[in-house]
């Protein structure tokens, strides 16, 4: 609904028209519902001369909207047996599915792409690094050092148990 109010106020200052937003749905205010779309989504032109935008997302989403509201106004317009209105819809549906994708929607995947790879990847400082080093460091050699004690204790509690003072030796020397 907001993307369609920024749409309706920027049609209204390119056209100079008070006009509801169905009235924009006809063929011949495509160029201009274009034109307002690409005001919205931050169309320029980058430094090596390419056409891109400033919020790609907000192209495809505009896209698919338009052809949502479309397909209202054209429901509307059948019902109420409105031939014109219903032909300047379907006009405008067929304009929105061949020009705005190959004019405004097809570059928005292009733009979002050359943002991923240009988009600088954040590698962990040297002194995060001597940190993390240092910490794992620590936990290992606490780790070796408690399975080491382990160890000996479990020897040597396999030696109480098997030698001359065992248990089981004590209880046989003490029923003797």
């Amino acid at each position: 609904m907001r993307l369609l109010a920024k749409l309706l106020i920027n049609l209204r200052k390119t056209v100079d028209k008070q006009e509801a937003l169905s009235c924009f749905l006809s063929g011949e205010y495509f160029d201009a519902v274009t034109e307002a779309a690409e005001q919205i989504c931050g169309f320029h032109f980058d430094e090596q001369g390419r056409r891109c935008f400033g919020t790609p997302s907000v192209v495809l989403t505009m896209g698919n909207i338009l052809r949502e509201v479309c397909h209202v106004k054209r429901g509307l317009a059948v019902r109420c047996g409105d031939e014109s209105s219903s032909k300047d819809v379907g006009n405008f549906l067929h304009l929105l599915q061949n020009e705005y994708s190959d004019a405004t929607s097809c570059l928005a995947p292009a733009t979002l792409k050359s943002k991923k790879n240009n988009k600088p990847t954040k590698l962990p400082s040297t002194e995060d690094l001597i940190k993390l080093k240092k910490y794992t460091e620590t936990k290992i050699s606490s780790f070796i050092w408690t399975v080491k004690k382990t160890a000996q204790l479990q020897h040597m509690e396999g030696a109480v148990r098997s030698g001359p003072y065992s248990p089981a030796c004590v209880q046989q020397k003490a029923s003797k």
